[in-house]
């Protein structure tokens, strides 16, 4: 079996909801090195894991891939709608291939299948009964500053790959968010500046580029083509009105505020106190007003206003 990209096989996935499937990861080669079988996304969890300090062989056999600068490769072999055809499949594929710790084979696996989590040997009442407590007394317990500040300090420095990036990427697209996760995005930025170094960051980035992205962007706006995708692509993101009455009442109510205020004012001094600044201020403005579609805009906004 050819092995696809990690997208791919979402893409199929989506398209087979609430069945479960038996998936393959191979080596660049083609060559297979782990069997298993699985539900959702349980096949991106995979890469997530291998990039942790998790330990088997199977992560060591991804990580050697990821360090030789190749990727994993992915491939679904069937579709099944209960647990005893998977597991039938998965232990099928492990006794074709071999495992590589009994010497038969190439695969990373440490059982002959059929004993995952999801199987009908797991689900035994008194596994219920104990996840069920277990979950229980989780459920609403906030971590303490100390174990909070351990877990941050483990992610610190942590750089995902690109090529991770871009898989997760390509299987959330599309994925709608529901109301209640929309709410919780909302709610948790509210009323949260960015930190001194992120601005710092910001302000180093646009000083160094700024001209660059302008030059891009007078282009881009220039081709009557792009323009136009540009316009029918902002239409289609346009807001609700009742979004706009929202985002205008929000800042509204933030100008309110005399911190605010006083920061901006800070930031538009310090912007504006600049010889440069200034003078391309003044020729993006020539440039502007020798434009005669732009004359004509701006005289018919006046007549409007």
């Amino acid at each position: 079996m050819a092995p696809a990209s990690l997208a791919a096989c979402m893409a199929e996935i989506k398209a087979n909801p609430g069945k479960r499937y038996v998936y393959i990861l191979h080596r660049p080669d083609g060559s297979p090195f782990y069997v298993g079988v699985g539900t959702k996304r349980r096949i991106m969890h995979h890469e997530r894991n291998a990039e942790s300090a998790k330990q088997s062989a199977k992560y060591k056999v991804m990580r050697a891939i990821a360090a030789s600068g190749e990727v994993v490769g992915y491939s679904i072999s069937g579709w099944f709608n209960d647990w005893k055809g998977a597991a039938a499949e998965e232990r099928r594929l492990i006794a074709l291939y071999g495992r590589a710790d009994k010497g038969a084979g190439s695969l990373s696996n440490r059982t002959n299948g059929g004993q995952g989590q999801s199987g009908s040997d797991w689900y035994t009442p008194a596994r219920l009964a104990a996840a069920k407590m277990v979950g229980e007394k989780a459920r609403g317990r906030k971590l303490s500053p100390e174990r909070l500040a351990k877990m941050s300090a483990g992610m610190k420095g942590h750089v995902w790959r690109q090529e991770t990036l871009d898989r997760r990427s390509a299987a959330l697209k599309g994925k709608p968010l529901t109301e209640e996760h929309k709410a919780k995005l909302s709610a948790a930025k509210k009323g949260r500046p960015l930190n001194d170094a992120c601005n710092a960051a910001q302000a180093k980035w646009m000083a160094a580029n700024r001209d660059k992205v302008s030059e891009k962007f007078r282009r881009v706006w220039a081709d009557p083509e792009s323009r136009a995708r540009l316009e029918l692509s902002r239409d289609a993101r346009m807001p609700s009105k009742e979004t706009r009455a929202k985002l205008t009442a929000a800042i509204l109510e933030k100008m309110k505020d005399p911190e605010f205020i006083a920061r901006r004012a800070a930031a538009i001094a310090a912007a504006t106190d600049n010889d440069d600044y200034r003078q391309k201020q003044r020729e993006k403005a020539k440039q502007q007003w020798a434009d005669p579609a732009f004359r004509e805009k701006m005289k018919a906004a006046k007549r409007n206003a």
